[in-house]
């Protein structure tokens, strides 16, 4: 699973478009703008779904239950790579 940073929503429902035109994806991205889905998805993800791209808002990423649910082992061991789109402003 990549796991991808993204600061703006717009470009994360673009990103996730983009990525579901390769076979055998499965993107999901985590944005505040629905607090229902973001519960459904991290529920989906602590089960076990198969997401092979977790595109995350920033916001998102640094809440403690979102952290913690990364962290934990069976999770952790299906990242492969952490993505921070716009790093620059990452201090």
């Amino acid at each position: 699973m990549t796991i991808q940073i993204i600061l703006l929503t717009k470009l994360g429902k673009e990103q996730v478009a983009r990525i579901q035109k390769f076979p055998n994806t499965c993107p999901c991205f985590l944005s505040r703008e629905d607090p229902k889905e973001l519960r459904e998805s991290l529920i989906a993800l602590e089960n076990g779904a198969h997401i092979t791209h977790l595109l995350i808002g920033l916001e998102q990423a640094a809440k403690p239950v979102v952290r913690q649910l990364l962290k934990r082992p069976d999770i952790a061991a299906r990242i492969g790579l952490v993505v921070i789109d716009e790093c620059y402003l990452v201090s």
